[in-house]
């Protein structure tokens, strides 16, 4: 049970919610790459996720980033996309793939809570 004073929506970010696209076809894309992760269409999901984070990679940066803090900013939103690729590889049983996705995750954005610790 969480603590008295962490309120539900403290307690949990959806991983969605921390991909802050400026541009509409980006996020067009982002929601594209999303269905087809959910559909088990993980292949097309890993080119359409991948061709959006070459597209973030070349804009400037935006927003304010805070190690503690899941903000609106490129290397949170950069982060998030690896892991939502990480997930694909996993579905594809390409381990290794999803191993070097998430890294890449935690090294846009080191915040995240290490795994089973």
């Amino acid at each position: 049970k969480p603590p008295s004073d962490v309120t539900p929506d403290q307690e949990s970010v959806s991983m969605e919610s921390m991909v802050t696209l400026t541009n509409q076809r980006h996020h067009t894309q982002f929601l594209t790459a999303i269905k087809l992760l959910k559909c088990e269409k993980y292949k097309e999901a890993v080119e359409g996720l991948k061709v959006l984070m070459t597209a973030v990679q070349e804009q400037p940066n935006y927003g304010d980033y805070a190690i503690y803090a899941r903000t609106k900013n490129k290397r949170t939103t950069l982060s998030a996309l690896n892991m939502f690729t990480a997930l694909a590889y996993e579905g594809l049983a390409n381990p290794k793939k999803a191993i070097e996705f998430c890294n890449y995750a935690i090294n846009e954005d080191p915040g995240w809570p290490i795994p089973f610790s």
